[in-house]
């Protein structure tokens, strides 16, 4: 019996490695072999304006073959054209990290030549150093080229102009004009601006120093040598939030497309998605309104396909391109595509969680169109302008590396679950130049900046969990500052309500409203479950030691035993409870029953929080003012003499007022949590 068993766990592993191995050699197979989510985009290309409208460019699949075989060039070339093929074929290349990549030149035809290596053309398009088979592609001259790509600014507007054909004028074609919201100051109207890579502005006069620069992995010829620019919402991570709400969001589409459009009440579903996924509802109006033609294209209209999903007909069994409706198929392209895919470093698709361009984000491998993730970001700054621009700038977002080091490489920088080089290892970026990051915070701590997570986490954030839910408090990790230059400073460095709290027992218009979201969404307070804040519930000392240790970030705690004999190690607050007695912020009871211990569960009162604030303030070096304004409340005798320096503080800095219905200070009241959430927001904002 025994030998039986032992032979038949032997060939279940067998079998186990074998399933395995096959899974990996598939998921080699589907990638070896990908181009792309969408192959009706091959089909009938489109273009977007400047006002965010999209439409078909008319394209008979004929191209003209202007310029040079790169085999028999002798010089003279600036230019490398990728429309050397039919619509329906794309063009592959290598690029500089080793990763494969494709483009298709009739959404984007031109990128800098930057001569040959290893008998290859090198080109830069899109932000990508690639490498292409020099019989998929011609050489053009600036004197041959009718159009080339440029950037123009326009109103105040700094617009892009993309060619599709460079043997016609624009005139005579219809390239995209991608708004890229407001110019820089370092950009002027009534002149031609050349970058293909979106980041560094070149003149036409030095555009041989622009090669040259690319050549050489540096920008020291272009006009913003040290300001390099980044479009907000083409490098904004998914895992954001807009600030506006289901309803809002649902009227904006429901104003910009027709009444038999598909997205036609779209917002609510997107906000419900992102509030459980993870995935910025905005952001993913703008990627359906540029896959669906505002929800008007015949893949939408007959399949409720929003962005142009198609499954393998390798694989046609695990995913559909028709869709009961179209939440459905927001809701799988939120929790399935993007959390689960384009946005988890665990999965093949991942390149960075943000729309980008052909060098990281999404666009290297969701899209044969260059523009693809620039498209979709001019189509949710449409929305946004259109609206008061209300989420533009709204979050801090950190680059890693701009440009190559010294030695003309990049870094693959490891994400940590602490603000140490010694914590573990959740996941690292890879090799990709300009990964964008969601910064939370005002600056680094310790070095590294805490950055949202693109992987959903496990419970102890020490992993890539599984799932597509996605929780935006408790979801983050730590990526060293030295290698993270920041390139768009946030209105709130951590938005004071980014998007509808997801708690029933919450409205928007209640008095506390603004505070939960701040303090939720400042990961001071979480619910007590996933649905329900409990703002009338009260709370414990135990709880509100935890909230304090949060701020403080959540330190290292020396090991020495726990003065209170109701704090054993190992518990949820036993960390901050010793933090905040080693500091002198708590001191626990010291006479009458309960003399020698902290007291956990006990409720905490207004002064006892008024106390512990103030002791967090001296110990951080904040404002310690008093007055005397305590002393007009009909109640202030009854504060306790140990809280009235911390009473008279809080008073005077404006964190405790008068209770509404009694106008009294009710010193001795259990707190309510929707009373704490909204004493620690004015703590926050005022230090």
């Amino acid at each position: 019996m025994k030998n039986r068993t032992a032979a038949w766990i032997a060939s279940l592993c067998l079998g186990i490695v074998s399933l395995l191995g096959g899974v990996q050699r598939a998921e080699a197979a589907e990638e070896e072999n990908f181009t792309g989510e969408n192959p009706w985009a091959l089909e009938q290309v489109t273009g977007v304006d400047e006002n965010g409208n999209v439409y078909v460019i008319p394209d008979d699949g004929e191209t003209e073959y202007i310029g040079r075989s790169p085999l028999t060039l002798a010089e003279g070339g600036d230019l490398v054209n990728f429309r050397t093929k039919y619509v329906s074929e794309v063009t592959e290349y290598v690029d500089e990290t080793g990763a494969d990549g494709y483009t298709n030149g009739h959404y984007g035809a031109d990128a800098a030549y930057l001569g040959m290596e290893d008998g290859k053309v090198k080109f830069m398009l899109s932000g990508v150093i690639g490498l292409v088979d020099p019989t998929e592609v011609t050489i053009v001259s600036l004197d041959e080229a009718q159009s080339i790509s440029h950037y123009e600014v326009i109103d105040g507007r700094l617009i892009h102009r993309v060619t599709v054909d460079m043997s016609k004028t624009f005139e005579e074609s219809y390239g995209s004009y991608l708004d890229n919201g407001d110019a820089p100051s370092y950009l002027q109207a009534g002149t031609e601006y050349y970058s293909y890579d979106g980041h560094y502005f070149y003149t036409y006069e030095n555009f041989d120093s622009m090669l040259s620069d690319y050549q050489a992995g540096t920008r020291e010829h272009a006009v913003n040598p040290e300001d390099p620019y980044f479009n907000y919402f083409q490098f904004l991570p998914f895992r954001s939030q807009t600030s506006y709400s289901s309803q809002e969001l649902t009227a904006m589409i429901n104003d910009r497309v027709e009444d038999s459009s598909k997205l036609l009440d779209s917002g609510q579903w997107m906000v419900q998605d992102q509030n459980q996924y993870g995935i910025n509802a905005l952001l993913v109006a703008g990627i359906a309104a540029n896959e669906s033609s505002w929800g008007m294209s015949n893949i939408s209209q007959t399949k409720n396909n929003l962005f142009g999903i198609a499954a393998a007909d390798s694989n046609p069994g695990e995913l559909s391109y028709e869709f009961e409706s179209p939440e459905a198929c927001i809701r799988e392209y939120t929790q399935n595509f993007l959390s689960q895919q384009y946005i988890n470093p665990g999965n093949w698709k991942y390149s960075g969680g943000f729309l980008g361009n052909k060098a990281s984000g999404m666009n290297v491998r969701y899209a044969s169109d260059p523009y693809w993730g620039e498209k979709a970001a001019a189509l949710v700054r449409s929305l946004d302008r259109a609206n008061g621009s209300r989420d533009e700038g709204l979050y801090t977002i950190g680059i890693k590396d701009i440009l190559p080091d010294e030695n003309q490489e990049y870094a693959d920088l490891n994400i940590r679950r602490e603000a140490s080089a010694d914590s573990t290892r959740v996941y690292s970026t890879g090799l990709r130049p300009c990964m964008a990051f969601l910064i939370r915070g005002d600056g680094p701590v310790n070095g590294f900046y805490q950055v949202q997570s693109d992987p959903v986490l496990s419970s102890d954030r020490s992993a890539i969990g599984d799932g597509g839910d996605y929780n935006f408090p408790s979801m983050y990790l730590y990526a060293s500052g030295d290698y993270i230059e920041i390139v768009s400073r946030g209105s709130s460095s951590w938005p004071d309500n980014f998007g509808e709290l997801n708690f029933n027992d919450i409205n928007v218009g209640s008095w506390f409203y603004d505070a939960v979201a701040y303090i939720y969404n400042h990961q001071i307070m979480t619910g007590m479950t996933e649905n329900v804040f409990g703002p009338y519930e009260s709370t414990s000392r135990a709880q509100f030691a935890v909230m304090l240790y949060r701020m403080e970030g959540e330190p290292e705690v020396d090991d020495a035993e726990s003065v209170f004999a109701d704090v054993p190690a190992g518990q949820w607050f036993s960390d901050a409870i010793m933090w905040a007695q080693q500091e002198g912020i708590i001191t626990g009871y010291t006479e009458g029953p309960k003399a020698g211990l902290f007291g956990t569960a006990d409720t905490i009162t207004r002064e006892q929080v008024a106390t512990m604030l103030y002791r967090y303030a001296e110990k951080k070096g904040y404002d310690l003012t008093v007055s005397n304004a305590w002393e007009a409340f009909g109640d202030a005798d009854k504060v306790s003499e140990f809280a009235r320096e911390g009473m008279a503080w809080a008073v005077n800095q404006g964190i405790i007022s008068g209770k509404e219905d009694t106008g009294t200070l009710e010193p001795v009241q259990n707190i309510a949590r929707a009373e704490m959430a909204t004493m620690l927001m004015r703590f926050m904002e005022k230090f």
